[in-house]
């Protein structure tokens, strides 16, 4: 081979890790891409899970406190009628 030759292969083995190497970093960006959009999806889900346990436990609490009141004005009224 002559020496033109011999560099011509070495820049055309060269130029094939370059393409691999950009295949791989365009890989990891769409890998990343898709990272990004589960973690966005992981945290609404569990704003909205946290929104819906919020929701129940004030209803659970209005309901608690409601036959709190019903109980203590029972109580109450039980007394004063006697």
């Amino acid at each position: 081979m002559s020496d033109d030759a011999v560099q011509n292969h070495r820049l055309d083995t060269i130029e094939r890790r370059l393409d691999k190497h950009d295949e791989m970093v365009v890989k990891l960006i769409e890998s990343q891409v898709r990272t990004d959009e589960q973690f966005t999806a992981l945290a609404e889900t569990q704003q909205n899970t946290q929104d819906l346990i919020n929701s129940i436990g004030k209803k659970v609490l209005t309901w608690m406190m409601g036959i709190g009141s019903a109980l203590i004005a029972a109580i109450i009224g039980g007394q004063v009628m006697i």
